[in-house]
């Protein structure tokens, strides 16, 4: 957990710069760019909204959006008009492959740049076609001052439970939320907006394939954290035709209760063993294997939680790369062009 607390350092030096008087939040802007109009060969990232109108099940929230850059930590939160983010390759590079990206941050901010943009940048420069999904948050304070004691709580509480995961007296998998509720009573379920928003982009990306030249049988899902909850969520309820063609969650740990699809696809699996909230992870992936479908896994020794797009000397910063080979394994781009 060695990157969790480091961030959640960081975040206490923003509050104190915060509660001083430091500005540092913008909020969510309008877009002019509308799905219709997003341009394939286009340079620059284009956001669109992925509902038209209020995004449903979110008719009464109340909240403002923010978002806070401070010390390397930027985050973006209240989400209540999810979009995606567009970043196309270069045409002379493109692969015809498609990847959405759902960043984490325990579905109370959204970790925009170590797990959204910069993956993305990556991707893009590799030939491959990426959308970052800002899908809903829970509410949180509209104030920066306000979110960062809530989210200091909330990242104390989570601090919590990996250490008593550590000891072996709970289990950090999680799966669907069953409450109902805007934000689920166990902090590793998933609640159903958010996969909502992740079947709605894979419509989307899916329903736009030919205009934007991405293969239609070439579309995964990728998550973070939280954002792997996301993607799981797609993966096990999703109708077929909204159903990634492959799926790459990161550092998060699937309840064995939680029934897999019948057709699967193939599952990518990258993690650090230091990471509580990963141990789970080698169950997920033999569970893939023994239901007859396609799995990849690497397990570090070293890393902790949130690996993103993070540089470091232990290995696991590497993960990207992997992916990308493993997608020429699987037969989605030529090996020889990754």
């Amino acid at each position: 957990m060695r990157r969790t607390r480091a961030f959640l350092a960081g975040l206490g030096c923003a509050l104190i710069l915060a509660v001083g008087g430091a500005g540092c939040s913008a909020s969510e802007g309008s877009n002019a760019v509308t799905v219709d109009s997003v341009k394939s060969d286009s340079a620059a990232p284009q956001e669109f909204a992925i509902w038209p109108g209020t995004a449903p099940g979110s008719e009464k929230w109340t909240q403002q959006p923010n978002d806070f850059s401070l010390f390397g930590a930027h985050a973006v939160y209240n989400l209540v008009r999810p979009t995606l983010t567009a970043y196309f390759p270069d045409p002379g590079k493109a692969t015809g492959i498609a990847v959405i990206v759902a960043p984490g941050g325990g579905f109370r901010f959204l970790n925009i740049d170590v797990e959204g943009t910069n993956i993305a940048r990556w991707l893009a420069a590799h030939g491959i076609a990426t959308f970052v999904l800002k899908y809903r948050t829970a509410q949180m304070p509209d104030s920066t001052p306000g979110f960062l004691i809530a989210l200091t709580q909330y990242l104390g509480r989570l601090k919590d439970a990996s250490e008593r995961a550590a000891k072996g007296e709970i289990s950090l998998a999680g799966g669907p939320d069953k409450s109902g509720s805007d934000t689920p009573p166990n902090m590793f379920d998933w609640p159903a907006y958010a996969v909502a928003d992740g079947v709605r982009a894979m419509k989307l990306v899916r329903g736009h394939a030919a205009a934007w030249g991405i293969a239609p049988d070439k579309i995964g899902f990728m998550g973070f954290s939280a954002g792997s909850m996301v993607t799981y969520g797609v993966l096990t309820s999703a109708p077929p035709e909204d159903m990634p063609s492959f799926a790459a969650p990161l550092y998060y740990s699937l309840s064995p209760a939680v029934p897999l699809p019948a057709k699967a696809p193939p599952l990518f699996l990258a993690a650090a063993s230091d990471d509580p909230i990963s141990w789970g992870m080698p169950q997920t992936y033999a569970r893939w294997i023994a239901a007859g479908h396609a799995a990849e896994i690497h397990m570090w020794a070293k890393g902790g939680h949130g690996l993103g797009m993070t540089q470091d000397s232990l290995g696991a910063s590497n993960w990207i790369g992997l992916f990308d080979a493993w997608l020429g394994t699987e037969g989605f781009r030529d090996p020889k062009t990754h």
